[in-house]
């Protein structure tokens, strides 16, 4: 859950400077809005290799979501850092306070289910 005044100032964050950081239970959710398109960019780490991500991590973040999730969210593999990103991509102009607030703790709990199954 995000406590009222890292939201408010996230928030505050994101008007000024367009991007922020905003740590979510297990989650540092890296959150950009995009001006030009108005769109919301989400992204956090959903595994961390140490100097390999092995081959049954990798087919394993092809699979079908296995848990029942209303955004839609997607996988992406950074071969450099050996890591997989959980993302997400949406329209910013239609999100009141509150629709944002549950986006984002939704986003966080689709993470932490992915860390468990990627595990």
């Amino acid at each position: 859950m995000v406590l009222e005044q890292e939201f408010s100032h996230a928030i505050e964050e994101l008007v000024q400077q367009s991007q922020t950081n905003l740590k979510i239970g297990e989650s540092l959710v890296h959150i950009h809005a995009v001006e030009t398109t108005k769109k919301l960019s989400l992204a956090t780490n959903v595994y961390q290799g140490e100097a390999y991500v092995p081959d049954a991590v990798r087919q394993a973040m092809h699979h079908k979501w296995p848990y029942a999730r209303s955004i839609p969210t997607f996988l992406r593999m950074d071969e450099p850092a050996f890591a997989i990103e959980l993302r997400y991509l949406g329209d910013l102009e239609t999100l009141s306070k509150k629709q944002f607030r549950k986006l984002l703790e939704e986003f966080a709990g689709i993470a932490d289910e992915w860390r468990v199954f990627l595990d």
